[in-house]
């Protein structure tokens, strides 16, 4: 073999090896952008899935709020028509000692009233500030706390036609004056 011939097969397979070279790189750029390719693909699908999981969290917590908002609803109705069927009753006649069946059949109506309204923990009936029916039976006879209670029986009276409802106190039970 001369020289010339080394030389054609020496730059042969240098053409050879940038062959191959080339296709170690094209392989090597196709293993990347597959790569690359799987890894959007991927953070695409889990992006999807988490969309999915908070829109589906949030139409979890509308329908529970609504659920909620139905229940507090329905509940302050039947606060609302039970306490109103009592108002019905207690102006028919003077709330006086003189007329203690009446008072009895009063007391045994809002008993009724809060069997069936459990959510109602105590109703009062007073003359004044005087407790003439109470339905937790703790108070009755005792004087109403209206400075504790920040009541002003006055400022009520106009517009609730007898009927008052208090708001929230910091304890299981109306507070009395007699009490410690």
């Amino acid at each position: 073999m001369s020289a010339l011939d080394l030389q054609k097969i020496q730059s042969i397979r240098s053409m050879l090896s940038l062959q191959r070279l080339h296709s170690h790189w094209r392989f090597l750029a196709l293993i990347v952008i597959l790569f690359f390719g799987l890894v959007c693909t991927v953070t695409i699908s889990l992006w999807g899935s988490l969309k999915q999981e908070k829109e589906l969290n949030n139409q979890r917590l509308i329908f529970q709020s609504q659920i909620l908002e139905r229940s507090i609803t329905r509940t302050l109705e039947s606060v609302e028509s039970s306490i109103l069927s009592l108002e019905t009753i207690i102006p028919q006649r003077p709330l006086d000692s003189e007329h203690l069946t009446w008072l009895t059949s009063l007391r045994e109506r809002i008993d009724h009233t809060l069997y069936f309204a459990p959510h109602i923990r105590q109703i009062l009936v007073l003359k004044e500030k005087s407790v003439l029916i109470d339905s937790a039976g703790r108070s009755e006879g005792k004087t109403l706390d209206t400075q504790h209670i920040q009541l002003d029986q006055h400022r009520h009276s106009r517009s609730s036609n007898g009927l008052i409802i208090l708001g929230s106190i910091d304890q299981r039970f109306v507070p009395m004056t007699d009490q410690v």
